[in-house]
């Protein structure tokens, strides 16, 4: 973290009292700097002065006390029998255009009902408060939100629910598309090419109008990380660690996936380089691994790179959720997802509504338990962030 020494040797060479003054300049990103003109001389700053992470902060608190799925599944008293209607449809036509917005400005939900779409593509929609009343007619222009996702293992972190597999996929996207149905939505899958070549391809997505890449996949290993470690050595500390083969399970390490030190460092680098050739280009969301608090995803290297964790049904942190310290991790929402499944169809989101439709053969008996893992709290974050850009200067 920044010292205080730092901050104060910084505005003594700039000849000013306070980093943060009273124009309207903003710092933006996940670890601000500051380049004193006459010198070069270059700062850093305390991260939680940039816009981003005054936002994620604020969107954390509003994850906590599940304001999203409460208005989504409690309706206002003053809403129209015709808004009521469509909000509370089952149809699921009807669950994919509508949405819950809270302003991370103001705590403040708001309702989102699409009523058509422009021929250049973006949406219009009446908005209502929280208590269901119409406050404007408006015109969003789509965002671009790209889910990343490893291109193996679908199978084996699929589901099928009812007469229906579900891809690893397939249960991210229904998530991005329900807290944020009005984005447009690119995967880009890894596969078994050469490293390079896949990043390659994440590049050139990326356009003006990506508002980010959330990223559901963890790098092949994780570092043990008590609280004593503050992150700005990482590399240092997998150096010492990634290669042990016996763990100590009283130190609370975790395993891992690396045959050798060198193989592990050369991956954490290869990672480094490949995010941070996007930087300053887009923001990049990262699910922070579910191998617990004592854990940290080695590709968070990359200072690029805004982890999000998982939140418990009560508000807390996930005890699951890993790469906690918050240099990796500045962002949270839900963890687990219970599936629900009957006559109107499956529903893993927690909105009102359907996610999907119903099974051939519904069996209300049966118990398909949940979809759970930080993987999900990604998309989750990235679609709202895009909402958050699209409803910029509408309210």
């Amino acid at each position: 973290m920044v010292s205080l020494k730092t901050i104060a040797n910084f505005c003594q060479c700039a000849g000013v009292k306070r980093i943060i003054n009273t124009s309207k300049q903003e710092i933006h990103g996940i670890n601000p700097t500051v380049t004193y003109p006459v010198s070069g001389k270059t700062f850093e700053l305390p991260r939680f002065y940039s816009v981003e992470m005054q936002q994620a902060g604020a969107m954390n608190k509003i994850a906590k006390t599940g304001k999203y799925e409460y208005y989504s599944n409690n309706i206002g008293p003053k809403a129209l029998p015709e808004d009521r209607k469509r909000l509370t449809s089952t149809d699921i036509e009807d669950s994919y255009k509508r949405a819950v917005w809270v302003n991370p400005k103001d705590d403040k939900a708001y309702h989102l009902l699409e009523e058509n779409r422009t021929k250049e593509g973006n949406v219009l929609v009446r908005i209502l408060n929280q208590d269901g009343e119409f406050v404007k007619n408006a015109e969003l222009k789509p965002k671009k939100v790209i889910l990343a996702d490893l291109d193996v293992g679908q199978e084996a972190f699929g589901k099928k629910i009812g007469d229906v597999f579900f891809s690893h996929t397939d249960f991210i996207n229904i998530l991005a598309k329900r807290y944020n149905p009005f984005a447009n939505y690119k995967v880009w899958l890894i596969n078994n090419e050469n490293f390079e070549n896949k990043f390659e391809k994440l590049y050139k997505m990326v356009d003006k109008n990506t508002a980010a890449v959330s990223i559901s996949y963890g790098s092949s290993f994780s570092c043990p990380a008590s609280q004593k470690h503050s992150g700005k050595d990482l590399k240092k500390l997998l150096m010492e660690h990634l290669a042990y083969k016996d763990i100590d399970k009283k130190d609370k390490m975790v395993s891992y996936y690396c045959s050798d030190e060198k193989t592990a460092i050369d991956e954490v680098n290869v990672y480094t380089k490949a995010y941070e050739k996007l930087k300053n280009k887009v923001r990049i969301v990262k699910s922070s691994g579910n191998e617990g608090q004592d854990a940290i995803d080695a590709s968070f290297s990359s200072s690029i790179l805004e982890g999000v964790g998982g939140l418990d049904s009560s508000g807390k942190v996930e005890e699951s959720s890993a790469s906690r310290n918050s240099i990796f991790t500045q962002h949270y929402e839900r963890y687990s997802h219970p599936v629900v499944v009957n006559n109107d169809g499956i529903n893993i989101s927690g909105l009102s509504g359907v996610d999907y439709p119903a099974p051939t053969e519904p069996n209300p008996f049966n118990s398909y338990g949940s979809v759970s893992g930080t993987s999900f709290a990604s998309p989750i974050r990235a679609a709202k962030i895009a909402l958050n850009e699209m409803m910029e200067g509408i309210l």
